[in-house]
């Protein structure tokens, strides 16, 4: 009700924000999805991967590494299962471990193509917590992303940012709501600041930090 109420009242920012971003859980659901998806079997036989096993996808990280585990089945979300579409059963299979891709996943048709074992096609996703307390979040002002027309993601030219549609701007003192804004950066620069909270959440898919800060993207 309070995000319906702030929409009525948010304003574009009277001037240019340079802060530190906030992502909630539902695009942080995108984000890790299409960097796990990137090393799906099929990404690999057509060649279209971003990355390979053994690649070091946080170059230089200064915040949290990232570890992501596709699952067959996560507690609450009704994309859970115990096999595939090819009646496959599910491996749980941890691709991304301490920002470096560690593993492959995918079904059985491209699974055979590549000689590897298959994992089933998993639909859920779950992503370590990072070290990020509240208290430590609002120590600084942010820019908090609550509804977005959509993440926009670019692996293969390092690009991340999208449409927000309703933001709260917190000054260190209160959060001011604000629209009409975008943001946009380097998805590796993303990457390497990035701070994942100490609190989890699950919606959809997605289990894991609720959210996350990020440098390095500017808000126009």
């Amino acid at each position: 009700m309070r995000e319906v109420k702030d929409r009525g009242r948010a304003k574009a920012p009277e001037s240019k924000l340079s802060c530190a971003i906030v992502l909630p859980a539902e695009e942080l659901s995108q984000l890790f999805g299409e960097l796990a998806q990137g090393l799906n079997y099929s990404s690999v036989y057509t060649h279209s991967n971003p990355f390979s096993e053994g690649d070091t996808i946080q170059k230089a990280p200064k915040g949290d590494r990232i570890s992501v585990t596709m699952r067959g089945q996560i507690s609450g979300s009704t994309a859970s299962s115990l096999f595939d579409g090819d009646g496959t059963t599910l491996t749980d299979t941890e691709v991304i471990k301490d920002g470096v891709a560690v593993s492959y996943h995918g079904n059985h048709r491209f699974a055979q193509y590549l000689g590897k074992t298959a994992t089933g096609m998993l639909s859920c996703i779950e992503v370590d917590a990072g070290t990020l307390s509240d208290k430590e979040l609002m120590s600084a002002p942010y820019f908090e992303c609550v509804s977005m027309s959509g993440l926009q993601l670019d692996i293969y030219n390092d690009y991340i940012g999208g449409e927000v549609r309703l933001a709260y701007y917190f000054d260190g003192e209160k959060k001011i709501p604000l629209t009409s804004v975008s943001i946009s950066g380097k998805l590796s620069d993303a990457l390497n600041s990035l701070r994942l909270s100490n609190e989890t959440t699950q919606t959809g898919r997605y289990k894991g930090p609720k959210l996350a800060l990020l440098e390095n993207i500017e808000i126009v």
